[in-house]
């Protein structure tokens, strides 16, 4: 759940970054901001899949050692 919410947390970071926010209450992006944009998203998202991915083995490995009584 930490890894979810911390994603969520960076997504917005950098969404706020790139997003101008006018007085109307509209949002104006550059080519250059949206494409940004898109390559950090992609970063984070591959980032966060791994990080799931490592957590994952770390479960079980730790249910095999639970299952060995090593623990």
């Amino acid at each position: 759940m930490k890894n979810i919410l911390f994603g969520v947390l960076i997504a917005l970071t950098g969404s706020s970054l790139a997003i101008t926010w006018n007085e109307d209450g509209s949002l104006l992006l550059t080519k250059n901001e949206v494409e940004q944009f898109r390559v950090e998203q992609y970063q984070l998202q591959y980032n966060f899949n791994l990080a799931i991915e490592q957590v994952g083995e770390l479960q079980r490995q730790l249910e095999e050692l639970r299952k060995a009584k090593c623990l």
